[in-house]
């Protein structure tokens, strides 16, 4: 006989979401040269981060995640903030803790138009553009 299945137990347990992610991912070489670009632009987020006054939802992770949805081609928001619920690589790539979740996806398409239109925005897209193509990301069409 198999036994009855249980529910979870509730149990405390820390996770560290940067050892989840494996040595060998790519994404933690990307992950360094996003923030190594986000460190040279801090003045100027912070600035931004006056403005915008959500401390739930900084601009570098708005950014951020607009890098995940472009390279794991999410088609909607909606869908982007679903799945990052549950995707503990993205919550690391965004420096966000397990506990925190997902972002609610009308504050985050709201705050992100915000954010899109800051001229922080268009310098840090125009560095990572840069950096790619020096790193190999992309390639000539």
């Amino acid at each position: 006989m198999c036994g009855k299945p249980q529910a979870q137990r509730g149990v405390f347990t820390v996770v560290k979401l940067y050892e989840c992610v494996s040595a060998a991912h790519p994404l933690r070489a990307n992950k360094a040269k996003l923030d190594t670009v986000i460190l040279k632009l801090s003045p100027e987020f912070d600035e931004l981060h006056e403005e915008l006054g959500c401390p739930s939802m900084t601009p570098e992770q708005l950014l951020k995640a607009r890098v995940i949805t472009t390279l794991y081609t999410m088609r909607s928001e909606h869908l982007f903030c679903e799945q990052l619920g549950y995707n503990q690589l993205w919550l690391w790539l965004l420096d966000r803790e397990l506990s925190e979740g997902s972002f609610n996806h009308s504050v985050f398409a709201k705050n992100y138009g915000s954010v899109l239109s800051a001229d922080v925005a268009k310098k840090f897209f125009a560095k990572v553009y840069n950096l790619s193509r020096q790193e190999g990301w992309t390639r000539r069409r």
